[in-house]
C-alpha cells in the first residue's frame, strides 16, 4: 500500500533509547518521526534536509511521568522524548518515488508527512532518491512479501546525516 508510517526498527535494536526533552515550541510529534535538537531546548519535530537529526522517537511521557501517545504540540511543557538515537540503527521507511536498483546506496531526504491521529503514528516518507547526499542512506528493500521496486516501496534506511556524525554542535 502507499500509506505513510514513519520510521519503524529494522532488525535488532542497537542500544537502548534514550530520553530528550521535548521543546515547549515544538509542533506534535509522533512515534516514528525523526527529531532533531534545538539548541538548549531539547528536541523538535525534524525537517527536510536537517543535518542535526538524533533520532527517531518511540515513546514519550508527559511532565507526570505517565507513558503518552504523542507529544501534543502547542507550548506544552514537561514532556520527554523516548529515542532510538544510535546512528548505525537501521529503520524502513516509505519511499513513493519509483525506485530501481541503481539507486540502493544512495540518499535522500525526509518528507514531513501528514500523521495518523487514530494510530499516533508519523506520517513521514522518503522522496527524491538518487543523491550523494541527504539525511538518509538507502540500504536496500525490505523482505516484505510484494515489496519490489517501483513506487510506493518500503525500504531500508540509515541516518546520513546525524547529530552524531558530525564534528560540530547544534
Amino acid at each position: 500500500t502507499s500509506a505513510k508510517y514513519g520510521l519503524k526498527i529494522f532488525g535488532p535494536q542497537i542500544d537502548s533509547p534514550q530520553e530528550y526533552p521535548v521543546d515547549p515550541a515544538a509542533t506534535a510529534i509522533y512515534k516514528g518521526d525523526s527529531v532533531k535538537l534545538v539548541a538548549d531546548q531539547g528536541v523538535a519535530k525534524d525537517t527536510a534536509g536537517s543535518e542535526v537529526s538524533i533520532g527517531v522517537v518511540v515513546g514519550f511521557y508527559d511532565s507526570t511521568g505517565k507513558a503518552v501517545a504523542t507529544y501534543p504540540g502547542g507550548s506544552v511543557t514537561g514532556y520527554k522524548a523516548v529515542v532510538l538515537d544510535n546512528p548505525a540503527q537501521k529503520f524502513v521507511i516509505k519511499c513513493d518515488t519509483a525506485l530501481t536498483a541503481a539507486d540502493i546506496g544512495t540518499c535522500s531526504d525526509l518528507v514531513v508527512g501528514t500523521a495518523n491521529t487514530v494510530t499516533n503514528t508519523s506520517g513521514d516518507y522518503l522522496t527524491a532518491v538518487g543523491t550523494s547526499t541527504a539525511q538518509f542512506k538507502i540500504i536496500g528493500l525490505a523482505p516484505f512479501e510484494g515489496n519490489a521496486c517501483g513506487a510506493n516501496q518500503d525500504v531500508i534506511v540509515q541516518y546520513n546525516e546525524h547529530m552524531l556524525l558530525k564534528t560540530a554542535g547544534v
